[in-house]
């Protein structure tokens, strides 16, 4: 009822991820535009499906990996883009949750049929990040734990790169729900290192003082509320949608998590990434 509605221009998905791509298509194919949640979907195949509907439309589109738009996130990539750090020698990107076990609708995130457990529904924001500062792994290896349910909960994940940058990433839900959520990460250059963590942004050259970065975030603090904001000015014709997350990096992250998770599945052995 609520894609058909004819007042109702913009539609936020924010359903179990198994029903991502039915919905986003439902809705682009009734001229919504669509905030899909992240993942997109869970299969490289659904994640197509909905992109090649988003080729057809003529409205807004984009998926809520927010950690793009994250004020210490984005400061970091635009000191990185203009130079600060020199060229990628080694990256590492860490994200901790406690367990959610029982904290959702039905439980869906526990059905690995569902949500694709942690290394879908929370690593995704650091394959992401891989992108979006290292670029297209070639290839990855991962290791990690699954939960009593049959979801991977706990991920460590090399990526390997043509041009020899060393990257992994760590992340999931495995801790007891004590745990404090955490995010960092560590980005080291031939001019200097960028680090992320519950102190703020910081930066340490080569040579002399560590630096702790100003991040304005002024009305807008979180990822959430500038990816919204910046969603919202698309709509209105004046941002893109495309601002933070290029729609091609949709589909290349949903390919890398089809090769960590095969990765994962087969003891870490090292998977090629195939990309669409």
């Amino acid at each position: 009822d609520l894609i058909n509605d004819p007042e109702v221009e913009e539609v936020d998905i924010c359903a179990p991820t198994y029903l991502h791509a039915k919905f986003a298509i439902a809705a682009l194919k009734a001229g919504k535009h669509v905030l899909l949640e992240k993942p997109a979907a869970l299969t490289v195949e659904d994640v197509q499906a909905v992109m090649d509907q988003v080729s057809k439309s003529n409205t807004c589109f984009t998926v809520g990996l927010c950690v793009r738009a994250w004020p210490e996130y984005r400061k970091a990539f635009e000191l990185f883009k203009a130079g600060k750090i020199g060229k990628i020698r080694s990256a590492l990107f860490k994200r901790f949750s406690p367990n959610i076990d029982g904290d959702a609708w039905k439980n869906w995130f526990m059905t690995d049929a569902n949500s694709g457990g942690a290394l879908l529904d929370l690593h995704m924001h650091d394959i992401d990040q891989v992108l979006y500062f290292c670029g297209k792994p070639k290839a990855v290896t991962t290791i990690g734990t699954w939960y009593k349910t049959g979801i991977p909960d706990h991920s460590f994940t090399l990526y390997h790169f043509e041009d020899g940058q060393a990257v992994a990433a760590e992340g999931g839900w495995s801790a007891p729900r004590t745990v404090v959520f955490d995010m960092s990460f560590q980005l080291v250059g031939t001019e200097g290192t960028l680090v992320f963590n519950s102190t703020g942004l910081w930066f340490y050259p080569v040579e002399g003082a560590a630096e702790k970065i100003d991040v304005n975030v002024g009305d807008l603090p979180t990822g959430w509320h500038v990816e919204i904001d910046n969603f919202l000015s698309a709509v209105l014709g004046e941002s893109s949608e495309q601002k933070y997350l290029p729609h091609a990096d949709v589909v290349a992250g949903a390919c890398i998590h089809e090769a960590e998770r095969k990765s994962l599945e087969n003891k870490g052995e090292t998977v090629v990434v195939n990309y669409r």
